[in-house]
């Protein structure tokens, strides 16, 4: 069992050090972004950033995560598997360049229906533009992992990491180009990827359209498709409402304690998520798979609430460290985020059941339902309560997300958590923060310092309730020294 650990951890942790670098990224931009771009911009560039998130699932066609299964279960043979990534692209590319020509006409349009003015429009057509490559690229790096190839992916993470950064400096400081500037810099920097991407995807593909594998696409990808929509509502809808019922600089001040909070999406959940697919699918065949799933979950849940509970105990004192005064309240919101993407995270470990007995179209309603019900409590909870019931209402809804993926999964494909351990993991982080909040200092590294006391404290007491045990360190290490060897 524990081999399966080994490359689980082996994978996730080369695709980290490129998620890592992109986190790194946004950590060293708080201080330009929020120095040289007031809050009110820096709402309006999430605004535009959200609705291109959404346009990116509508015109991939879920296509990119239905790679995954068809690579590994209808292409038997290295001719067909060629096939199936090239009749991805000729279908793909030339549909999704036909939709957003016809978006970038009507460019005026969506700037005055998402920011009430038509002075953003050249900002939505450079988005636009950034979509297309961004979907090659997408597509790209999910043939970088259905062929396990983390170290590639991992380098052109890198290779946006330096590019992002180099740019946005240039562009803010240099040009003073404000939020254009940092659009500007995604369109070079996804472009430079792309274009380096082909040569893998021509060598990879056989341009011979298959209409058995596009239709084997469509089975798998269709059922993402509203799913992806929904997990968009409760991910980034809050914006629109904050917007709405607030104000601009309100979404600035939500939007950067959301992208501290998303860390533990960054640095935990997207290596994971990454890996975990092709194992899964892989070990579903072995006698213990069960036994390996309730596993996994109890120590991604271990390591995620600990990363979350840093981020929420110590989020002022980064946020007064890397982030100009107008932003520091963004860290009401970062433990509230940090804990949503928590659950995020565990859906994905829940979730095999659903694809290995092949219902995948009950998907949808694990992510549809709860976003309904985001959408209501946004409607109710944001006017009186703004950033503050925006995070509320996201931790809730994924909650609801991990309920109803267990409740679905669990029907079909039963396995035995250990939700005991689990519920203490959960008690002892919530704890520990609330403690925190009584901690203040004016001096924020002696701040910083007490914090980190009770960061210890709160590993000491997993240990002394059984909730981290000796014999997993020890096996986490002898991973570690097999993995390094």
């Amino acid at each position: 069992m524990f081999n399966q650990f080994k490359r689980l951890f082996r994978h996730s942790a080369i695709y980290a050090i490129g998620t890592v670098a992109q986190s790194a990224v946004a950590f060293l931009l708080i201080p330009l972004y929020t120095r040289y771009i007031v809050p009110a911009n820096y709402g309006r560039l999430e605004i535009i950033n959200t609705f291109g998130a959404i346009l990116l699932m509508l015109v991939s066609f879920g296509f990119g995560s239905a790679l995954m299964k068809t690579y590994f279960r209808d292409a038997h043979n290295e001719t067909e598997r060629k096939r199936l990534i090239g009749t991805l692209f000729m279908f793909v590319l030339p549909v999704a360049y036909a939709i957003l020509a016809v978006l970038i006409f009507f460019s005026p349009q969506l700037s005055q229906a998402l920011l009430g003015g038509t002075e953003w429009t050249g900002l939505f057509q450079i988005l636009l533009i950034t979509t297309f490559f961004s979907l090659f690229m997408n597509l790209a790096f999910a043939l970088l992992r259905v062929q396990e190839r983390s170290k590639k992916y991992t380098a052109l993470f890198l290779l946006r990491f330096f590019a992002v950064l180099g740019l946005n400096f240039y562009f803010i400081i240099w040009l003073e180009l404000d939020i254009k500037g940092i659009l500007v810099a995604n369109l070079i920097t996804f472009a430079i990827v792309a274009f380096s991407l082909v040569p893998d995807v021509i060598k990879s593909a056989s341009f011979k359209f298959s209409g058995f594998f596009l239709k084997k696409l469509w089975i798998f990808g269709l059922p993402i498709i509203p799913a992806s929509i929904a997990m968009w509502f409760m991910d980034l809808s809050d914006r629109y409402f904050i917007e709405f019922f607030r104000s601009s600089d309100e979404v600035g001040i939500y939007s950067l304690g959301y992208k501290l909070g998303m860390l533990v999406n960054i640095a935990v959940v997207a290596p994971f998520q990454l890996a975990w697919p092709t194992l899964y699918f892989d070990v579903s065949r072995r006698g213990d798979a069960q036994q390996i799933y309730a596993k996994v979950l109890t120590y991604f849940t271990i390591a995620s609430t600990s990363l979350a509970l840093v981020l929420g105990v110590l989020a002022p004192e980064i946020l007064r460290v890397l982030a100009g005064e107008a932003y520091w309240d963004a860290y009401k919101v970062v433990f509230l985020v940090a804990i949503s993407y928590v659950f995020y995270g565990m859906h994905f470990v829940l979730a095999p059941g659903i694809h290995i007995k092949e219902k995948t179209k009950y998907y949808p309603l694990v992510v549809m339902i709860p976003a309904i019900a985001n959408v209501i409590l946004n409607y109710f909870i944001v006017p009186p309560y703004g950033m503050m019931g925006a995070a509320t209402t996201t931790v809730i809804c994924f909650a609801f997300v991990i309920i109803l993926t267990y409740l679905f999964a669990n029907h079909w494909y039963p396995i035995k958590y250990n939700w005991k351990r689990i519920w203490g993991v959960w008690t002892i982080a919530v704890l520990v923060f609330a403690a925190s909040l009584f901690v203040s200092h004016d001096n924020v590294w002696i701040s910083t310092a007490l914090k980190l006391a009770l960061l210890v404290g709160d590993i000491a007491l997993l240990y002394i309730f059984g909730l981290w045990r000796m014999g997993e360190i020890r096996q986490f290490r002898e991973m570690f020294r097999k993995t390094s060897n």
